[in-house]
């Protein structure tokens, strides 16, 4: 019942200061929405598999700080996220305390960054809550702690302060090692919606097959650590992971969506939306890139969430324009039933996506701390995909 809550809230939002233009306590409602993102995901109780997996880790695997040892620090080991659950750990802290201050982080940049680039601030974290929100802050915690600094070095980056953007991708990677391959991303800044730029997309439908048989049979013989070479193998012994198993049915499904983000950038580049996101349209399309790569090799969907939220503004902008569109002879009424008709493909997808049995019974029904329950439905869930079982007393 309170995710409904909240997007009702958020859909309240978006009517009144997005789309209705109105300015009275606009950031106050801002600020609000963002406690209440921390709260719901600081104070869940076993919503995620790899919640389950970080818990057992936190009581079990995590050393004090008194014990941390080099290769607690060494590639691949994910040094900032053990240094915090250290700490926490140290001064006695239980789990939940990781969850709100990883929630508070992610959470507090994520909304910042909106804010920065776009004024339909309500559409976009409507957008990231029912799409983005629950795997961030409850699936890939490690990972979500380095896109949301990644976020800031992109722009550093497109402003030519190499060494600002340089230091934060650094920090990025002792969060998560996944940023390693972002490092490399801003040589594909100059990428525009051109030819070239549509060609660079074609290429990655069949690069993603062609390069999956490549990685399978290679990527073993690279040696960088333990740690790192450890996780590499399991992804590639991870058939999910390294098979599309998409008919082409589940691709056009799957790239229908994206066209939304298209249709948006083509409005700010001509300028019949006046936006701020236009410096942002190779980041678009490089979101799209490795959207598009992950139907053959299903493991880039890692890359993608830390490029989702550049789509989220560019389809919360395109939204807000079908809303506010001034058409002669037509009624306001019209217009928002000729917006929700061009848009409903979009959520219709997106929610049958999060609504498959597997996927939302892992963060619905809500539980909490204070209540802990377990649901044993969602406790079969985790099991199928290796989710650890849930200890007495640890939260």
């Amino acid at each position: 019942m309170i995710y409904q809550i909240v997007i009702v809230i958020l859909l309240l939002f978006v009517l009144r200061y997005d789309i209705n233009g109105k300015t009275r306590y606009r950031n106050e409602c801002f600020y609000a929405m963002l406690v209440i993102f921390i709260l719901i995901a600081g104070l869940r109780y076993r919503l995620g598999v790899d919640t389950t997996r970080y818990l057992t880790r936190f009581y079990y695997e995590t050393p004090e700080l008194h014990e941390l040892t080099w290769d607690d620090f060494e590639l691949g080991a994910d040094p900032l996220y053990t240094f915090l659950n250290s700490v926490v750990l140290t001064l006695g802290g239980k789990f939940y305390v990781v969850q709100l201050l990883h929630a508070t982080f992610v959470n507090t940049l994520f909304f910042k960054y909106i804010k920065k680039h776009t004024d339909a601030i309500f559409t976009s974290i409507f957008i990231y809550f029912i799409w983005q929100y629950a795997l961030i802050n409850m699936e890939e915690m490690r990972a979500s702690m380095s896109l949301v600094i990644c976020l800031f070095a992109n722009d550093y980056m497109l402003e030519k302060k190499w060494i600002k953007a340089m230091l934060l991708y650094a920090i990025g990677c002792l969060f998560h090692s996944s940023t390693i391959l972002v490092m490399v991303m801003p040589l594909f800044f100059f990428l525009r919606f051109n030819i070239f730029g549509i060609s660079f997309l074609a290429a990655a439908l069949v690069g993603g097959f062609v390069i999956q048989s490549f990685v399978v049979d290679y990527i073993e013989m690279i040696e960088l650590s333990d740690t790192l070479d450890n996780k590499i193998e399991s992804y590639v012994d991870d058939e999910s992971y390294m098979e599309s198993g998409k008919n082409i049915k589940g691709i056009i499904v799957l790239l229908f969506p994206y066209g939304y983000s298209i249709l948006s950038l083509m409005l700010v580049k001509t300028g019949k939306i006046e936006s701020r996101l236009s410096k942002l349209e190779p980041l678009v399309i490089i979101f799209m890139f490795f959207a598009i790569f992950s139907i053959g090799l299903p493991i880039a969907y890692r890359y993608y969430r830390f490029y989702a939220i550049y789509y989220i503004m560019f389809v919360a902008e395109f939204m807000i324009h079908l809303f506010k569109k001034q058409e002669p002879r037509i009624g306001q009424y019209v217009i928002y039933t000729k917006a929700l008709a061009i848009m409903f493909p979009f959520f219709f997808l997106i929610f049958k996506g999060r609504s498959t049995e597997k996927t939302w019974v892992r963060y619905h029904p809500y539980s909490s701390v204070f209540d802990q329950r377990l649901d044993q439905k969602r406790e079969r869930v985790y099991s199928f995909y290796g989710g650890d079982r849930a200890l007495p007393g640890k939260y």
